[in-house]
């Protein structure tokens, strides 16, 4: 049963869901699914089927990146449709993976000669909506 579990864990990543397709109780399936997860055979069952699979179908670091790009680009309108909100998680899924540090170093802005930092216009931000939210209760 547990190399069932395994197999059909791999299909979608819920212990719960695989234990149940694997034969294990409903009422029981998602502390036998943890059980099963936190088994250090079935751990290493799995890490090597995640390795294979991955060889497989060469996916790697660089593979997701390119895809996160070709999704940024499409996101922001390049077939005429502009999906902000998926832009924005395709950018920090490529900040993430690219060492340009794009969100450890601090943005600065100059406006009329003055210096704001982000970090400024967004606690100023943060400072202006709590004190709309004040004046409405």
């Amino acid at each position: 049963m547990r190399d069932l579990f395994v197999v059909e864990y791999l299909k979608d990543l819920n212990a719960t869901q695989a234990a149940i397709r694997a034969g294990y109780s409903r009422k029981t399936a998602r502390q036998a699914g943890a059980r099963l997860l936190s088994n250090v055979d079935i751990a290493r069952l799995i890490d090597e089927a995640k390795r294979e699979r991955q060889e497989k179908l060469k996916i790697d670091a660089e593979w997701v990146l390119r895809q996160a790009i070709r999704l940024y680009d499409r996101c922001m309108g390049k077939d005429k449709q502009f999906f902000p909100r998926s832009a924005a998680q395709a950018l920090e899924l490529i900040g993430k993976n690219v060492v340009v540090k794009a969100f450890q170093q601090p943005i600065n802005q100059t406006i009329n000669n003055i210096n704001l930092s982000l970090a400024e216009d967004l606690n100023a931000g943060r400072e202006r909506a709590r004190k709309a939210k004040e004046s409405v209760h």
